[in-house]
Parts: C-alpha cells; sequence; structure tokens
C-alpha cells in the first residue's frame, strides 16, 4: 500500500458514517465516469429500498389544481420553502 493510499484511508476513517455513504456514491460515480457506462458499479452497499411516505402529500390539492398546475404549485412551494431557510441561515 502506498503513503497516498494510507492517507487516503486515514481521511476516510476520520468522517462520520453519513459523509462515508456520500464518498462511496462519489467514487462509484467517478468509476462510471471512468468507464462511460451507466451500468451499475457493484459495490458493498446494501440494498436500499424506495421510500414512499411522500404519496399522497398533495391530495387535499387535487381538486383546485390539475397535475401540471400542482407541479408548478408545489416547486413554488419548495422554493418559497428554500429562500426562507437561506435568509434564515444569513440573517
Amino acid at each position: 500500500m502506498t503513503i497516498a493510499e494510507r492517507e487516503l484511508i486515514e481521511l476516510v476513517l476520520q468522517l462520520p458514517p453519513e459523509l462515508r455513504d456520500e464518498l462511496r456514491d462519489f467514487a462509484t460515480l467517478l468509476l462510471l465516469k471512468q468507464h462511460g457506462t451507466t451500468a451499475q458499479v457493484r459495490t458493498t452497499n446494501t440494498t436500499r429500498t424506495l421510500r414512499q411516505d411522500w404519496a399522497g402529500a398533495l391530495a387535499q390539492w387535487n381538486q383546485q389544481y390539475d397535475s401540471v398546475a400542482l407541479q408548478h404549485q408545489a416547486a413554488e412551494w419548495m422554493s418559497a420553502d428554500a429562500l426562507k431557510q437561506a435568509n434564515d441561515v444569513s440573517g
């Protein structure tokens, strides 16, 4: 093992688990880019299940908006919330 490889391992070990997961995802992306493929690279990740707890969350708005208008309204709500959070952080 080279010095650079040891240094990299030491850095990874200093990261909290959630950032290690993010680093693993980034490394996987780099491998995909290197190989020029969108095929999934085998990793040691456990299989993740798709969360669907959001399903039906906007049902109260189905009489007021059609699907396209609801998408636009949801985008406005999200951007307004993001703007509020950005202002809370900076202010």
